[in-house]
């Protein structure tokens, strides 16, 4: 869950691929470096933890996820069914390709259970303000205070800027005088961003249907303009 197991990242974006048979032949021989030696984002560990959280649990991923996450966070939208996705209030994504023109996409485009763990999930803005207040309210009954201290915590260096860490899924930073925590996300068609300021109880939450701008930008001026941040020295 820190991205630092060496498990590269190739194929899990292949809907033809058989998870477990993936695991086999990329998920341990060869890693890219040996476990716990450097952060390097890879789909492929949190791939692995869901075909781990099956074995657990003896349930299908998205079955444990819905029971104990998604119904008591009050995420009553969000969903891994593409059926149950198009059914309801949705938008298609959008890219800009070179030339101008515009490709749009639907959910089917998505529809692979191998993405399921690491962002195959579709939901509102509303849903993940929901999953927000559990966030400020240190688990609110959904996680333990102490799992919520060790996702938002340091477990790896990312590398990527002086200050930057990242826990279990989730990205923290120092921002104008207060620290932010969340995670971005991208699809081709779509992006996100998810930004908590735990000691202010405060988030932002942007979703783009298309990928032409970074959506971090907005939740960071979100916070600037709510919080009435001024710059900083850099």
């Amino acid at each position: 869950l820190s991205h630092t197991s060496g498990v590269p990242d190739e194929g899990t974006s292949k809907c033809t691929i058989d998870a477990r048979k993936w695991t086999t032949a990329h998920g341990v021989d060869p890693l890219w470096a040996p476990p716990g030696r450097l952060f390097n984002y890879s789909n492929g560990g949190y791939l692995l933890a869901g075909l781990a959280l099956d074995e657990i649990t003896g349930a299908p991923f998205t079955d444990t996820i819905r029971d104990r996450i998604l119904v008591p966070s009050g995420m009553t939208t969000a969903t891994f069914d593409i059926g149950e996705a198009m059914a309801g209030d949705h938008t298609s994504g959008h890219h800009r390709n070179s030339d101008g023109t515009i490709t749009t996409f639907d959910f089917s485009s998505y529809d692979c259970p191998t993405m399921h763990a690491w962002g195959g999930m579709m939901a509102s803005v509303v849903d993940y303000a929901h999953l927000a207040e559990k966030f400020l309210a240190f688990g609110g009954g959904v996680l333990k205070p102490t799992s919520l201290q060790a996702m938002e915590g340091v477990q790896a260096q990312t590398g990527w800027t002086p200050e930057e860490t990242y826990g279990y899924g989730t990205y923290a930073y120092p921002w104008r005088g207060v620290n932010v925590v969340g995670h971005d996300g991208y699809l081709e068609g779509w992006k996100t961003s998810w930004l908590l300021v735990p000691e202010k109880r405060f988030a932002a939450i942007v979703f783009f249907n298309g990928d032409a701008r970074s959506p971090e930008q907005f939740t960071l001026g979100t916070i600037d303009t709510f919080l009435a941040l001024t710059a900083s020295p850099p």
